[in-house]
């Protein structure tokens, strides 16, 4: 099943960016969303900072009697819901407080 569902979803990822070149109005809309956007500014934190802080942050909430099997389906929504707020805001102080200072120095190398 996890081979079918992540074959399935890279087919669809790419049938979307296929049909994206084509410009539908419904689709423009949907990829030209401020939010999208802005998850797309921090998203490579997000893809760096996700398994320093899901592993141990699981790893200690979940020990003992509490384990993921026990806790019932709105429990695990809340639990992933808090997850990934805790994941965008560190990539979000990342980018502020690091990450912008190196981008700033891009003006002062000039392409060839």
């Amino acid at each position: 099943m996890t081979t079918i569902s992540i074959t399935a979803f890279a087919l669809l990822s790419a049938a979307l960016v296929a049909l994206s070149q084509h410009h539908p109005p419904l689709l423009q809309r949907v990829l030209t969303l401020k939010g999208l956007g802005t998850i797309g500014k921090y998203s490579y934190g997000m893809y760096i900072y996700h398994l320093l802080l899901l592993l141990p942050v699981r790893s200690y909430l979940l020990s003992g009697a509490a384990s993921w099997v026990h806790l019932n389906f709105l429990e695990k929504i809340l639990f992933m819901i808090a997850e990934i707020m805790g994941i965008y805001f560190a990539a979000k102080l990342s980018y502020d407080q690091f990450e912008i200072r190196f981008l700033r120095l891009k003006k002062h190398f000039n392409p060839a």
